[in-house]
């Protein structure tokens, strides 16, 4: 279909009709299985009732309160619920002043597929930031949520940060959402001395807050952040199943429902596919034509290498993992079948 929007390339998508669970349809009626919740952000899958009631509610009373002249009973109450899954940080000590923050995603994202830190690195980057009074800031825009199997990825390490950034699976896909949690002193401190001077317009919006607020009632309802630690370990052994089946898989990894898998020419050596094949862009549009919606990224350096992040819906139930695994299956075959008689 034509289209006034441009985006990141010339190819063409077909217009979304609608969504519901882990299932989106365009308006042919053909059906695809959202792998990738969009862009890792409709964690609790689409077209939740109750989240859309609870938007609807809000919608009733009001959809915008500018935070400059009203307090929301929705902006103070996910504010509040972000809080309280933030453990107390440690006071820094006062050190060198060259370096302010040091910001690290815990689980990787996009970026890196889903990079899962060394044993030891991440408790080991909290004692430098405390020896030299450097902030250590979680940037768990992707991770957050209960998506690895905990609300945040940092409780894998035990490890408190002292500013968390959120977004995507915040809102889930429901509304654009993101927040910044932070302790108080630091809160205050600044407030101190000047204040906050930027400021977004749709800061604390009601609507986006209740949406917000009724995608992580979801989340503890439904027990997703324990169903994605559960059916992120079968997706992890479906994964290394196919790794076993395809040796053009390098590497597979990732923690709960946030995983990736990375394609190589040589998994000794870790070399990546040669350039030319274009594999994060064709694998993506093969099984895009099979009906799976999956995600991808260049490896080194946004140059060169391959990896696919696998990230369904946190609702995805172990029957729909098979599905996602059989048509990524089937997807992989038909590109090792057409890189194989590129090279012939």
């Amino acid at each position: 279909m034509s289209t006034h929007l441009f985006y990141q390339s010339r190819l063409p998508r077909p217009e979304l009709d609608r969504a519901e669970g882990i299932y989106m349809w365009d308006t042919t009626g053909k059906r695809y299985i959202d792998g990738s919740s969009g862009a890792m952000v409709s964690n609790i899958g689409h077209s939740n009732p109750n989240v859309l009631a609870a938007m609807q509610k809000q919608m009733e009373r009001g959809t915008f309160g500018y935070r400059l002249h009203f307090q929301t009973k929705a902006s103070e109450k996910l504010a509040a619920r972000a809080a309280a899954q933030m453990l107390e940080g440690k006071i820094l000590e006062e050190g060198p002043q060259t370096c302010l923050a040091f910001m690290v995603e815990p689980v990787g994202g996009a970026s890196t597929g889903a990079l899962v830190p060394p044993a030891g690195y991440m408790q080991r980057i909290r004692e430098i930031c405390d020896q030299y009074g450097v902030l250590l800031i979680h940037d768990e825009v992707m991770s957050g949520g209960g998506r690895t199997g905990r609300f945040f990825a940092a409780e894998h390490w035990d490890v408190t940060p002292d500013i968390i950034c959120l977004s995507k699976g915040f809102g889930g896909g429901y509304v654009p959402l993101g927040a910044v949690i932070a302790r108080d002193d630091i809160v205050e401190a600044v407030l101190d001395n000047g204040g906050f001077i930027h400021g977004h317009t749709y800061a604390g919006n009601p609507l986006a807050c209740a949406a917000g607020l009724a995608v992580i009632d979801e989340i503890e309802r439904e027990n997703l952040t324990e169903n994605s630690a559960l059916m992120g370990d079968k997706l992890a052994e479906n994964l290394r199943s196919l790794m076993q089946k395809y040796s053009i898989i390098g590497d597979v990894r990732g923690k709960g429902l946030l995983a990736a898998f990375e394609l190589m020419s040589d998994r000794a050596t870790k070399a990546p596919l040669p350039k030319g094949l274009n594999a994060y862009n064709r694998l993506v549009d093969i099984a895009y034509e099979k009906g799976l919606i999956i995600y991808s990224r260049r490896t080194r350096g946004g140059l060169a290498g391959d990896h696919f992040l696998v990230c369904p819906p946190m609702i995805t139930t172990e029957a729909q993992l098979g599905e996602i695994t059989d048509l990524l299956d089937a997807s992989l075959a038909a590109f090792t079948v057409e890189i194989s008689q590129s090279a012939a």
